[in-house]
């Protein structure tokens, strides 16, 4: 399949967007690049390809160890809002 710029500006006009002619012809271009790519994915025969080994079992992640942070006085005396050794941010998340 082929994108050209009659199939940029559907698209464009789907997701309610002004291209100018320039932009058209280098989106028509960039999208026909992609598809040209992923016809050449769709031609490699993967049939009795199984998936990739994940190498070893296990956590991959770092143990929870707790570590002191040399310059932590220094943090939470520059910080603007703070109640103790803890340090106050707006809510980021709605209940």
């Amino acid at each position: 399949m082929s994108i050209d710029k009659k199939n940029v500006e559907h698209i464009a006009e789907l997701a309610r967007l002004r291209l100018t002619e320039e932009e058209k012809e280098f989106y028509s271009g960039q999208l026909d690049a992609i598809l040209s790519w992923v016809d050449q994915l769709n031609e490699v025969d993967a049939c009795g390809a199984g998936p990739a080994p994940a190498g070893r079992a296990g956590n991959a992640l770092a143990g929870d160890n707790p570590e002191t942070f040399a310059a932590r006085d220094a943090v939470i005396k520059n910080f603007t809002s703070r109640e103790g050794d803890f340090l106050k941010v707006k809510k980021a998340i709605e209940r």
